[in-house]
């Protein structure tokens, strides 16, 4: 291992040190990026907030850091995890919503 990839190395598990004990978790933008070009890919109903927090990458974020998947997005996107909860929530009963009224429209079209 070359000098300059040890001192890389060494430089940053000093940030992650440092932010551990600030309590802040540090979450590289490319962690987002990466998460947010997979949604594009997705083709599920999901919506952003509920994509990031289910996905392996979130996850094992989040077990990295000790925290819970609410925190590692709230850290990406810059609100709180009380901000982040209450958007998830919201996307979720939207979806749920849209999914009830598809399912209506589709027994009122087989009943006719």
């Amino acid at each position: 291992m070359s000098f300059k990839s040890r001192l890389e190395n060494f430089i940053d598990a000093t940030k992650e040190h440092i932010f551990s004990m600030s309590g802040r978790f540090h979450i590289p933008p490319l962690d987002f990026d990466q998460l947010y070009q997979l949604y594009q890919e997705d083709t599920s109903s999901k919506g952003l907030y509920e994509f990031i927090v289910g996905h392996p990458i979130t996850l094992g974020i989040a077990s990295r850091l000790g925290s819970r998947p609410i925190d590692v997005l709230a850290a990406m996107v810059g609100k709180t995890a009380d901000a982040c909860q209450q958007d998830l929530d919201a996307e979720i009963a939207l979806r749920e919503a849209v999914e009830k009224k598809i399912a209506e429209d589709r027994e009122k079209a087989k009943a006719n």
